[in-house]
């Protein structure tokens, strides 16, 4: 779930009001799941850096599952 909230809030350009229409859930759960996924990693996704690695990570697991 926290995966598909993070590929939602990238495709939707990193607004929770548009992902949360593609996840069809409320902005407000998809904002506490970026939560949890910050508290998880340790790191903020306002930074660059740590949002670049969550893109590739996301873009390896995808890979990695259509193989």
């Amino acid at each position: 779930m926290l995966l598909d909230t993070l590929r939602a809030w990238f495709r939707a350009d990193r607004s929770p009001t548009r992902a949360g229409e593609l996840l069809y859930c409320h902005r407000n759960t998809v904002l506490n799941r970026l939560r949890k996924l910050e508290q998880l990693t340790g790191a903020s996704l306002e930074d660059d850096r740590h949002r670049l690695c969550c893109r590739l990570a996301l873009l390896a697991h995808d890979h990695l599952r259509r193989e």
